[in-house]
C-alpha cells in the first residue's frame, strides 16, 4: 500500500491570511519567467521589449487566476451534477449501485455491509466526470483561442486560408532556387 506524505498545504499563516505552497510555486515561477525575460530583453537581436514582457507576464497571471477559477466551477458542476447522473444511469442500467463501481478489494464492516471508505474500488462515475471535465474545459479553451486568432487575423489583415484550412505560417519560396 502506498503511503503518501501528509504535510500542511499552508506554508505561512497570519490570522485569517494563509499562503499555500502552490501559491508560492506560482510566485517563484512567474518571478523566474520575468528574470529570464529580462535577460532575453538585453539581447537586442531577439526583438523583445520590456513592455512586451510585462504585458505577457500580466496576461499570463490573469490567465492562471481565471483558469483556476473556471476549472473550479467546471469541476464543481461535473462532480455535483454529472457524476450523480452518471452513477444513477449506471445503477439503473446494471441493476443496482454495485454496477456503478468495480470493487477491487471490498472491506466489510461489523454489520456485513461494504465499507466504501476502506475498500479499494473504481468509481466509473468519477472517471466519466473527469473526462467530461476535460472535454468541457478543452472545448471552451479551443473556442476562446479560435476567437482570439480570428480577431487577430482580422486586425492584421491576414488571409492565409486555402480550401478551408488555415495556415499559421507562410513560406516565402520565391527567392529560393
Amino acid at each position: 500500500m502506498l503511503v503518501h506524505p501528509q504535510f500542511d498545504p499552508i506554508a505561512v499563516q497570519v490570522g485569517p491570511l494563509a499562503v499555500h505552497w502552490y501559491g508560492l510555486m506560482y510566485l517563484i515561477g512567474f518571478t523566474l519567467f520575468y528574470l529570464l525575460g529580462l535577460y532575453r530583453c538585453r539581447q537586442e537581436w531577439r526583438g523583445i521589449t520590456k513592455a512586451n514582457l510585462e504585458d505577457l507576464l500580466f496576461v499570463g497571471m490573469v490567465g492562471v487566476i481565471v483558469g483556476g477559477a473556471f476549472t473550479a466551477i467546471v469541476t464543481a458542476l461535473t462532480s455535483s451534477v454529472f457524476q450523480p447522473l452518471v452513477n444513477w444511469a449506471l445503477a439503473g442500467a446494471g441493476g443496482g449501485l454495485e454496477s456503478a463501481v468495480t470493487m477491487l478489494k471490498p472491506v466489510l464492516d461489523e454489520a456485513g455491509a461494504i465499507d466504501m471508505s476502506k475498500s479499494i474500488y473504481i468509481d466509473w462515475g468519477a472517471v466519466v466526470t473527469a473526462v467530461l471535465n476535460f472535454l468541457i474545459i478543452a472545448l471552451i479553451l479551443f473556442s476562446i483561442v479560435k476567437a482570439i486568432m480570428e480577431m487577430h487575423h482580422k486586425a492584421c489583415g491576414v488571409k492565409n486560408h486555402e480550401n478551408g484550412v488555415e495556415f499559421w505560417f507562410t513560406l516565402d519560396t520565391a527567392g529560393e532556387k
